[in-house]
């Protein structure tokens, strides 16, 4: 297996089965400017990336210019095919 897949962490949650659940997974005490985007060992032909770069500094301008009502961060990095 490449390292990209070495690095994951167990994850589990306990839900009703009629509930749907989103997690986002973060990384913290990166650089207010360290750009985070998807691993290119998991972007190909067949899985194209499907959202755009971010830095945690994206994301307080996005919070202190937005109404997060509006819509969700993740929302604005998709890639729109």
């Amino acid at each position: 297996a490449s390292d990209v897949y070495k690095r994951q962490m167990v994850h589990r949650v306990a839900l009703n089965r009629d509930e749907t659940r989103i997690s986002i997974a973060s990384l913290h005490s990166l650089g207010m400017n360290e750009k985070m985007e998807t691993a290119k060992e998991l972007i190909d032909d067949e899985h194209p990336k499907g959202y755009g770069e971010s830095s945690m500094m994206d994301f307080l301008n996005f919070l202190s210019k937005r109404d997060i009502s509006e819509g969700s961060f993740i929302e604005t990095l998709k890639i729109k095919n």
